[in-house]
């Protein structure tokens, strides 16, 4: 018997929101010194719903200070995980998510750290790592309240090189 139990939809249902990423790399672009999630720091923001009022006559004006990006966490929490055939893997989840409404939303940018160990590869002076893509907006509604957003590193070329 497993050690673990399936959960049904209705349990699902009642799970609070959540919000996961996977940032997944080929092991040939390299790794970082390390643990591997020192190789990034994962921004998170929020864009807060806007509020607006009435002004009379079917006239309504947004509430200054609403419908603003403001910085939940300049790193979420991540960790490695177990590879995938030849790509290297961290998890991560965002902290403390709640439903968004109206036109709130959430934005995960992941950012490459300085604790990648190149030695001396070609590539590294012919291109650069980048990942892709460059950050997801996702908006939790309470029919899609857990998401997972995935990233990949990838090698890019340098302009002047194409």
């Amino acid at each position: 018997m497993p050690d673990f139990e399936k959960l049904s939809v209705e349990d699902v249902i009642r799970l609070p929101p959540m919000l996961f990423g996977i940032i997944r790399w080929k092991k040939d672009i390299g790794r970082p010194s390390g643990d591997l999630s020192s190789g990034f720091r994962i921004r998170v923001e929020e864009r807060t719903p806007s509020e607006f009022r009435d002004l009379g006559g079917g006239i309504y004006e947004k509430i200054p200070g609403t419908g603003i990006w403001r910085l939940i966490t300049d790193s979420a929490p991540c960790s490695p995980s177990a590879d995938e055939g030849d790509s290297y893997v961290v998890r991560f989840n965002v902290p403390d998510v709640h439903l968004n409404f109206f036109d709130g939303i959430y934005r995960i940018t992941p950012q490459l750290t300085d604790q990648w160990n190149d030695g001396w590869r070609p590539w590294v002076v012919l291109g650069f790592r980048q990942l892709d893509p460059l950050a997801w907006q996702i908006a939790l509604r309470p029919e899609a309240h857990i998401a997972t957003v995935e990233f990949e590193v990838v090698r890019k070329r340098r302009l002047w090189f194409s």
